[in-house]
């Protein structure tokens, strides 16, 4: 059986999306993964190397922004499996990381706002791109709420 995946950044946005994602977790009876994606194109350039922290500790605090992220919805996230992931978008943007990731889900759930892209969007880039390549329905939450 599948699960519904939900694309986090520790923003309001992705908090707004982890909720509904839990109401839709519920609703199926399903696993939810929560998954923080760190895109190593914004990190590894020539001198990016010099300034940019050690992946490790990117790692960590990635895992520490979805672990604080899950525990303020602790309340709505009673009764459902919630699986924590921080993945490494290695060769591919975020988007095409999630994508990669949850191929196998029932659901994908995004913000339309997250951390990234440019503050005029309507539709951040990531929520953009996994809508016209997913291959399960997306669930696009919208900046106001849900």
């Amino acid at each position: 059986m599948g699960s519904i995946v939900v694309g986090v950044d520790g923003s309001e946005g992705s908090r707004r999306a982890l909720l509904v994602a839990l109401e839709e977790a519920k609703l199926r009876k399903l696993a939810l993964r929560a998954i923080y994606v760190l895109d190593r194109r914004y990190l590894d350039p020539e001198w990016g190397a010099l300034i940019s922290p050690p992946i490790k500790e990117l790692e960590k605090e990635a895992k520490a922004i979805v672990e604080k992220l899950v525990a303020s919805v602790a309340d709505e996230a009673k009764g459902v499996d919630v699986q924590q992931e921080v993945v490494l978008a290695e060769k591919h943007g975020t988007a095409r990381t999630l994508l990669d990731h949850g191929s196998d889900a029932t659901m994908l759930v995004v913000g339309s706002r997250g951390h990234g892209g440019f503050s005029g969007l309507l539709l951040g880039s990531v929520s953009h791109q996994v809508l016209q390549f997913a291959n399960c329905p997306v669930l696009v939450v919208p900046q106001g709420g849900h």
